[in-house]
């Protein structure tokens, strides 16, 4: 036989668990026989709170946003050390193991070194295959469902159990209760069914938080389903259509990732399970973000790949997010941890070439992903051809999981030629430097004044023009200046000088 006990004692003044100080207390009980211990068991646990309200997830009351990639690394010890050192937010914990540890062992390690774990679910869409309706008639008229709903009772099962064992680790932020079975499987092939499915997750969601009230439930792929019954929108792969970046990264982009069917209603957190699968995308499409070297392969679009990284995540932060993964390692890009950074200085535009004694507005806004309300120092420096043009600095009380808003203002010098230069933003804190970021500025000459003017002295025999689609001759009719119209380039007038070649006038033969 056995018996259950519960006890419920009032701890006064615990001290909590967080990322960046991981407390943890030891629960041992003890079994006695005639005074003698015949059992003892020993609990790791911590004193954390994990909540959400609107957009925003929360940390023991303080908003908290989550970021990651997929580093690999060879040991457990080089793993933090690389979580660490490039500031991840979290990870996601998928399967039975971890470096060569057993579930039990792994989520101690997290527990102990305070990284928040996104733990996942059996239920996978790409495991199970296509095997989303029931095929067999007697089933199908005893549940009087199309849909295996023996599948999702097993789900269900296992899915608790799994949360009973593991729900004491405070590393353990949110439950992924499927993968991608209803973003890739269910309605691929059986979108006429998604009600039922979607049905069929909200019952064993709701099953999940009865278990662990103390975190979200979420599906990695199915939004918040049709009906946003779920706590969380879980996205995946909203990064696409990249000709509409950078602008759309720093936008609510509701529809994005939701197959036409889940749209965010910004009434959630959002958490990107995936996205920026970096090399599933072709050398070519990269070429938007890095230019012409990405022609070259994988390889020479890591510098691209590097800008995308950033742009995402500075966009992604300045649009309240609640979290995201990329699906990348740290050998896919460059360059590309230090918008990581939780207290970090952003600005939303992205170009950087000017015009001489042009005036320049940017905004930038300062980031206090932090549970720490210190006073952060902003200092920015324009340098062009070496000369300091405008520099200053200014103190700001940024409370912690949020941010601040700052316009500036800058007067590009007059030039004669092309010059270069940066912009430097350095944040601290308490004097020591948390944060720094150069951006290359070019100034261009202004084009009126460095540039010939057209010459008043050619004559009509002087100026050749082939222009079969007429888009030049239109524009030199309507200036009045006299030309020679050509009607192919086989043989050219001894007399001209100069000779203008209209748009899409030479094909490949």
């Amino acid at each position: 036989t056995s018996k259950t006990l519960d006890f419920a004692e009032t701890w006064e003044n615990p001290k909590l668990w967080w990322p960046d100080d991981p407390h943890l207390y030891r629960l041992r009980t003890t079994v006695l026989v005639n005074d003698s211990p015949a059992d003892v068991s020993e609990t790791t646990f911590g004193f954390r709170e994990w909540s959400w309200q609107g957009k925003d997830f929360k940390l023991n009351g303080i908003v908290w946003h989550g970021w990651a990639d997929c580093f690999r690394a060879s040991s457990p010890e080089e793993w933090i050390a690389f979580y660490r050192q490039t500031n991840q937010r979290m990870m996601r914990f998928w399967g039975t193991s971890w470096q060569g540890m057993a579930p039990e062992e792994a989520l101690a390690f997290f527990d102990k070194h305070g990284v928040v774990v996104r733990r996942s679910g059996m239920l996978d869409g790409e495991r199970i295959g296509y095997n989303a309706v029931e095929h067999d008639p007697d089933l199908v008229a005893l549940y009087d469902s199309p849909i295996k709903m023996q599948l999702m009772k097993n789900w269900k099962d296992q899915l608790l159990a799994q949360i009973r064992g593991e729900r004491n680790h405070p590393s353990v932020m949110i439950w992924s209760i499927e993968n991608e079975w209803l973003y890739i499987n269910c309605i691929n092939l059986h979108r006429k069914y998604m009600d039922l499915f979607e049905e069929a997750v909200y019952e064993v969601a709701e099953a999940a938080m009865a278990v662990d009230p103390t975190r979200p439930v979420m599906t990695d792929g199915g939004g918040a389903g049709a009906a946003q019954k779920m706590p969380v929108h879980g996205d995946h792969y909203v990064f696409k259509g990249y000709t509409a970046y950078p602008d759309l990264a720093y936008e609510a982009n509701p529809t994005a990732g939701g197959r036409e069917r889940w749209v965010w209603d910004q009434k959630r957190p959002r958490f990107i399970g995936e996205d920026f699968f970096a090399n599933g995308i072709n050398p070519f499409d990269y070429s938007y973000f890095g230019g012409e070297e990405t022609f070259q392969g994988k390889a020479q679009s890591r510098r691209a790949a590097g800008i995308i990284f950033r742009m995402l995540t500075e966009g992604y932060r300045w649009a309240g997010y609640g979290a995201w993964h990329f699906w990348m390692s740290q050998h896919e890009a460059e360059n590309q941890y230090n918008s990581n950074a939780p207290r970090a200085v952003f600005c939303r535009q992205w170009d950087w070439t000017f015009g001489a004694g042009q005036t320049v507005r940017r905004t930038f806004r300062i980031f206090n992903d932090t549970r720490f309300d210190d006073p952060i120092r902003f200092a920015c420096e324009l340098t062009i051809d070496g000369k300091t043009i405008a520099k200053g600095e200014r103190e700001y009380r940024v409370p912690p999981g949020a941010s601040e808003t700052v316009e500036l203002a800058f007067r590009m010098p007059e030039t004669s030629s092309r010059v270069e230069g940066t912009l430097e933003l350095v944040l601290t804190v308490d004097g020591e430097e948390v944060f720094r970021d150069e951006k290359a500025v070019s100034v261009l000459p202004d084009a009126a004044k460095t540039h010939p003017q057209w010459p008043g002295d050619l004559e009509q025999q002087d100026l050749l023009v082939y222009d079969p689609h007429g888009s030049v001759a239109a524009f030199l009719d309507e200036a009045g200046i006299a030309y020679t119209k050509l009607e192919d380039l086989d043989s050219l007038p001894d007399s001209g000088k100069l000779l203008v070649v209209g748009k899409d006038a030479i094909d490949a033969t």
